[in-house]
């Protein structure tokens, strides 16, 4: 992360040459949206002759979408207890692993004819705690089936309730879950750069 208070930011430019410099970094994974950082980093790989590389999607929801309905009903999402999450760790590889404890984090599973079909984890940001994350894993043998749009669509719904701002994100390259999410009924608004700082 780097952040720069308005009044200090005309000296930006040496301020982030010594931040890499001091620590050797390779690279760094830049918001859109940050444009303060964008464009430093702009310029810098102009003068290094460096480049960047996409790396995820952001998504915000948008209640102009129209969704269709869910394919499993909120009946079939339940809270998992803190006694599951070691299996549920292991069903999802690891996905929520850093969380799992966490104050804030919760995670559910989608279940149907009494088989997990997937889970699905919320994370409050930590910046801005009215931020919710929300991620979700399918099961392989259950995929395609419509479980991670139901799984968004619910705990979106969860998020709404409780009157937090839901968000989504995934790899760029990830076009199965990007057409999900979509379909969910968000917008992809920002992306996340990677940065290179070093020629490869």
């Amino acid at each position: 992360a780097y952040y720069m208070r308005k009044r200090y930011l005309r000296y930006a430019q040496r301020r982030l040459e010594r931040i890499i410099s001091e620590h050797s970094l390779y690279g760094a994974l830049v918001p859109s949206c940050d444009e303060e950082m964008v464009s430093l980093c702009m310029e810098k790989m102009k003068e290094w002759n460096t480049t960047f590389d996409m790396q995820a999607y952001n998504f915000c929801y948008s209640k102009d979408v129209e969704v269709r309905k869910a394919e499993f009903g909120p009946e079939t999402i339940r809270k998992v207890p803190a006694t599951e999450y070691l299996e549920a760790n292991k069903k999802t590889e690891g996905q929520w692993e850093e969380n799992l404890g966490e104050e804030g984090f919760e995670l559910y599973k989608l279940i149907w004819e009494n088989e997990v079909y997937g889970y699905a984890g919320v994370v409050r940001h930590k910046l801005d705690p009215s931020c919710v994350d929300i991620g979700n894993y399918v099961i392989q043998e259950h995929r395609r089936k419509g479980v991670g749009r139901s799984l968004l669509i619910h705990m979106t719904n969860r998020v709404l309730e409780r009157e937090n701002i839901p968000t989504v994100g995934c790899w760029y390259y990830n076009h199965n879950s990007k057409r999900t999410i979509e379909s969910s009924g968000y917008v992809s608004k920002t992306r996340i750069f990677y940065v290179k700082f070093q020629q490869e």
